[in-house]
């Protein structure tokens, strides 16, 4: 009896350390050149021993050189080029993390531009994957997810673009740029994409309520609790 017992809670111990929220750490490249740029570029480190866990953090250390890279290579001669990255966590354990990385630059010009970067890691197919669209939901969706999407959007009033029709539909871009949280999947709007600049950037989240007839069955999304 006693080791039944012992098998018990060393398998509880296993499932409550697979969902265990641990605190992440923010690491930052920062990189100042006088007169001409400064940067800071954050990105989330996780902890636990999974190949999720490893792959995330290989894949957004990187991710962060690259925005460095970038910038400085299209850094303005005038100066005061300026990149401000600053991560976010949406949803963190060792078999599923998701979260934003929201990347500003100013290189010159009328104003700097912001951009978001969603990350989403989990187990496909037996091997650690960022997750597409078609990781998480059922195949030949596309259509219906946009629609669903675009019918939110239709209510907010500076989504001009949807407003007027001239956006009609979600791209393969736009349909791959979510992030997975605990109500659901929030898919994020960059400036420019559904209005004026001044307009600003948009997300609508469809609730796992709205969309499980979509969702892939024990797919990547079904890892967080409903």
């Amino acid at each position: 009896m006693r080791c039944i017992g012992l098998l018990v809670l060393l398998s509880i111990g296993s499932a409550a350390f697979a969902q265990l929220n641990i605190q992440p750490e923010i690491h930052a490249l920062n990189e100042v050149a006088a007169g001409k740029y400064k940067a800071s570029i954050s990105y989330p480190v996780f902890k636990g021993d999974t190949a999720v866990v490893a792959f995330a953090n290989t894949t957004l250390k990187a991710r962060a050189a690259k925005l460095l890279a970038a910038f400085k290579q299209g850094a303005g001669p005038r100066g005061g080029n300026e990149a401000l990255t600053k991560a976010s966590i949406s949803y963190y354990t060792t078999q599923i993390i998701t979260g934003v990385m929201t990347s500003y630059t100013f290189t010159g010009g009328a104003h700097g531009n912001t951009v978001s970067l969603p990350y989403n890691f989990a187990i496909v197919g037996g091997a650690p994957k960022e997750l597409r669209f078609s990781d998480v939901f059922r195949a030949g969706s596309q259509s219906e997810v946009s629609g669903r999407v675009l019918k939110k959007l239709s209510l907010v009033d500076r989504a001009t673009y949807v407003g007027s029709g001239q956006v009609s539909a979600m791209t393969p871009e736009m349909l791959n740029r979510f992030v997975i949280t605990k109500e659901g999947v929030k898919f994020l709007f960059d400036r420019y994409e559904l209005a004026p600049y001044v307009n600003g950037d948009f997300n609508v989240t469809l609730l796992f309520s709205e969309i499980d007839d979509v969702l892939i069955p024990d797919g990547p999304a079904s890892l967080i609790p409903r």
